[in-house]
């Protein structure tokens, strides 16, 4: 039998109902004087730690739970997420005063390991109209596999990578890296070097032989002393074997060579070129599939030593650029053509031109052409 008559009873619920109330409005920031007759996104949590998760697990999920504690309707808009392994789904867009959102987000420890922190941003029509969420934990990578080791499977050949980017190398610079290799097959695999590749590009392990079931690799070398270019350099190469099944394994290297510049004394510093572009992007708007399209940039020397035009690199084979000149003055300027080619392309599209200098400060600038290609006359 309860101790509390029912007048009492109601009392005290009243008194524990203002008490939950005025613990959600404690944990609010009213210091901005956000009127509540406005949509207001209140979150009863806004941080999840999953503590300790083992990859081979899976997925894991959790929610938030949030509150419109105004008046006016309020509307979610978007809810982003900063990592590829996070997703999140939510049960409503629009909640009027007083409705509830759950929003549920899991998070796929695939290939992830140690501690994380992933942000969400919620963005909605009232205050504050961006909120920011989080989950965290730690992720137990699970032991890896000779198979996981050598991901990409060619033949009996597995192997770490077919793919490096030696990213920005200095033109006096040499840096090397290695592809480690697996034979999953039940014969000898003997290495017999790389077709197609320039003689900066040296393999340190020829005639390498692979026993079954063993692991090796082989050392790449990239000397860019022997390059005698700047900018970005492609390679599509193929690592020759004696493999059966898959005798040769496509190679992709790249590089990005840069100038190696004297060291910037402040009387260089006052001499040196300088870059600058009246315009670095500029739109064709609306154009025919197969036409052709012209477009010109000024380039301004405003240093004091000439301005040198090292290279020219359009991003396609169907852009050709050209310059008026090569070299241009203190004071004076160029005339840079790009011309564009549509054939073969649709939709919107966009081309990134490269202009190599001799400004220490800025070596390397990049300008834009963009546009949509149309099929249809009538589109345009």
């Amino acid at each position: 039998m309860s101790m509390f008559t029912p007048p009492l009873r109601l009392l005290f619920t009243g008194i524990f109902v203002l008490m939950q109330i005025g613990f959600a409005f404690a944990q609010i920031d009213l210091s901005e004087n956000y009127s509540l007759k406005k949509g207001f996104l209140y979150f009863v949590n806004r941080s999840i730690d999953f503590g300790t998760i083992k990859e081979e697990d899976g997925i894991r999920t959790g929610t938030f739970v949030a509150y419109n504690i105004a008046k006016d309707p309020l509307v979610i808009s978007d809810v982003v997420v900063g990592c590829g392994c996070t997703n999140v789904e939510y049960s409503k867009d629009t909640l009027f005063g007083g409705d509830s959102i759950v929003i549920t987000v899991t998070y796929n420890p695939a290939g992830q390991k140690g501690k994380f922190e992933k942000a969400l941003f919620v963005y909605n029509n009232g205050m504050p109209y961006q909120v920011f969420l989080t989950i965290k934990g730690e992720t137990i990578p699970r032991e890896k596999t000779v198979l996981d080791k050598y991901s990409t499977n060619l033949g009996n050949l597995r192997v770490t990578s077919m793919y490096h980017d030696f990213g920005f190398l200095y033109e006096d610079q040499v840096d090397t890296f290695r592809i480690g290799m697996y034979n999953a097959g039940e014969q000898t695999i003997k290495i017999k070097g790389i077709t197609g590749r320039p003689a900066y590009i040296i393999l340190n392990s020829d005639n390498l032989t692979i026993e079954p079931g063993k692991e090796s690799s082989i050392e790449i070398v990239y000397d860019a002393r022997q390059v005698n270019d700047l900018g970005d350099m492609i390679h599509y190469l193929n690592l020759v074997t004696d493999d059966y099944y898959v005798p040769e394994v496509p190679l992709n290297i790249n590089a990005h060579i840069l100038e190696r510049f004297p060291k910037q004394t402040k009387r260089r510093i006052r001499r040196n070129p300088v870059v600058q572009f009246e315009e670095k992007e500029k739109s064709y708007g609306r154009i025919l599939k197969g036409d052709t399209v012209k477009m010109t940039y000024t380039l301004v020397n405003k240093g004091k030593n000439p301005l040198i035009i090292r290279k020219i690199q359009p991003s396609c084979g169907c852009t050709a650029s050209s310059s008026d000149k090569m070299e241009i003055p203190s004071g004076d300027s160029a005339i840079i053509t790009v011309n564009f080619a549509t054939a073969g392309r649709s939709g919107e599209d966009t081309k990134v031109i490269t202009i190599i200098t001799n400004d220490p400060a800025h070596p390397i600038s990049k300008l834009y052409l963009n546009g949509f290609i149309v099929e249809n006359p009538n589109a345009l």
